[in-house]
């Protein structure tokens, strides 16, 4: 009962890449009171594969919420447990971040120049992601943190309240709604995670575990759930159709590995498939807004006309000189583009789209 989480959730349920060794640790110092309930909870998962008993989920539980290769690092999983443990009985609020093992783990192509344009970092699967941006009168005058725990320069949140009118971010998240609706926005998405599915039976695959029909022309881009085996939802994503057995999955940060364990377990019989995490390999630039056509024609000779590259379909285009694949797909209800870069080329092509929007007369923010 007294063990303590980097997260300080409890730790249960299957272990990755396996089908029988499960968890059910880390209550910190309440084992006990929650003895009955996890009880209940391990034997369900266990036997039918997901606790059943409860009204919500166990998804802030499960053990397959962590980076593998980020909570088998003795430093990183000592210094979060002892935040969590330092700061267990205090006041906290939602989506609050920890400040301890920041920093240096997983950082995307773009990171300099998003912290010079006033980016506020989060973390997520031990990623540092921008949160939002901050003017520069607004960064600077910024509360300096004065957590114990801090152990990086990193700008993270601060000033969490009662009322999200008094937050740093309220007018932040405000600007950052309003270009997006009205005229054009760049966000940094290269830390999704993004896998290839290609072999003999990666069609019959997709096919088996996705709710959508994968069964669609190369350039198709499809939007799709996985579910368990009672039929709730364990993951949904993208998936971009590049050849008649190529497939090219995008998800969101903390899924790729999840979608993995998924597509093993559902490919048993189906062995001539392979699964490549690309998700390190490639930036992810999404050029969201009413503007973003007239800022991406000034860097291609593709045509992105309706009529020529309509919405859910992919096309390999050149940016700027730069190679990349296009999806013409959006979460924002404004049209939009996703541009899957080379890493390397990342920065070299957001640079370009703020220059190509400079030179149109027309805004793009972060």
């Amino acid at each position: 009962p007294d063990t303590h989480s980097v997260d300080h959730n409890p730790i249960m349920g299957r272990m990755w890449d396996t089908d029988n060794i499960y968890v059910c640790t880390g209550f910190n110092s309440q084992g006990i009171q929650c003895s009955a309930g996890a009880g209940l909870a391990m034997a369900e998962w266990i036997l039918e594969g997901h606790p059943r008993s409860f009204p919500t989920d166990f998804t802030a539980c499960d053990v397959q919420r962590f980076y593998p290769k980020l909570s088998s690092n003795r430093e990183w999983v000592e210094a979060r447990a002892c935040e969590g443990y330092g700061t267990a009985y205090g006041l906290h609020w939602p989506q609050e971040q920890f400040e301890s093992g920041r920093g240096a783990h997983r950082t995307g192509p773009l990171q300099e120049e998003l912290l010079r344009r006033g980016a506020v970092l989060g973390n997520g699967f031990g990623w540092e992601r921008p949160l939002y941006f901050l003017t520069p009168e607004e960064m600077a005058a910024k509360a300096a943190t004065h957590s114990p725990h801090v152990d990086h320069a990193l700008p993270t949140p601060t000033g969490y309240g009662n009322d999200l009118r008094e937050t740093e971010w309220f007018d932040a998240e405000a600007r950052e709604c309003r270009a997006c609706r009205e005229e054009a926005v760049v966000f940094d998405l290269s830390t999704f995670g993004k896998l290839r599915v290609t072999g003999e039976d990666a069609l019959a695959l997709l096919q088996r575990s996705c709710t959508a029909n994968m069964n669609k022309p190369i350039g198709s881009v499809t939007y799709t759930c996985m579910l368990d085996e009672s039929g709730g939802i364990v993951a949904d994503f993208t998936v971009n159709r590049r050849g008649d057995q190529d497939f090219y999955i995008v998800t969101t940060t903390p899924q790729p590995y999840l979608v993995k364990d998924a597509l093993r377990r559902n490919g048993r019989d189906l062995p001539q498939h392979q699964l490549q995490d690309v998700s390190e390999d490639l930036g992810v630039l999404a050029l969201m807004g009413p503007n973003s056509p007239g800022i991406l024609t000034q860097l291609t000779s593709t045509s992105v006309e309706d009529t020529d590259f309509p919405p859910f379909t992919m096309q390999t285009i050149e940016v700027a000189g730069v190679t990349l694949d296009a999806l013409r797909v959006s979460f924002v209800g404004e049209i939009g583009w996703e541009l899957h870069v080379p890493a390397e080329r990342t920065l070299e092509v957001y640079r370009a789209l703020h220059l190509a929007a400079e030179g149109a007369g027309l805004y793009l923010g972060d």
